[in-house]
């Protein structure tokens, strides 16, 4: 939950970005504590959806330094059509080990019919993030930290 993982820090100092979260409680309470100079939505979008949360909120996807998007379903599909249009200092995902390494998996469905198979695995984050030039800078079991390659250094 945006409360306790990773990106809490960067919150604190008042980094300003992008929040998806299918979990509304956990949403309620960040909006709460950090709503000021970022969006956060308890939402669950798809690629083919993006622009319309994009134009709904440009006021204040202007200048993202943090992507976090944890819906629960087609998270890197999504983080992906995000990083069409941004690139964050820091992308904050959620980790599925539903399907394990050396595999890639990521969900291409919203539908998961309540079974815990939506999101996508390490290495699906590793190659997809890597691509776009992003480094994992830190992880637990739960999330990982990807950071633009030459912010890592």
């Amino acid at each position: 939950t945006l409360e306790s993982d990773p990106v809490s820090p960067l919150l604190d100092l008042g980094a300003g970005g992008l929040f998806l979260d299918a979990d509304r409680h956990s949403i309620r309470v960040a909006q709460q504590k950090w709503a000021r100079n970022r969006r956060i939505l308890n939402a669950t979008v798809h690629p083919g959806t993006f622009h319309t949360l994009l134009a709904k909120h440009a006021e204040v996807l202007q200048n993202v330094q943090v992507l976090q998007v944890d819906i629960d379903s087609m998270d890197g599909p999504v983080v992906m059509k995000a990083l069409e249009h941004f690139a964050p200092t820091a992308v904050v995902v959620e980790l599925r080990e539903v399907v394990p390494f050396p595999f890639r998996h990521a969900c291409q469905t919203t539908n998961t019919r309540g079974v815990a198979r939506g999101g996508a695995n390490l290495n699906y984050w590793r190659c997809e993030l890597g691509i776009r030039g992003y480094t994992l800078f830190a992880m637990d079991t739960q999330d990982a930290v990807f950071v633009r390659s030459e912010k890592a250094q």
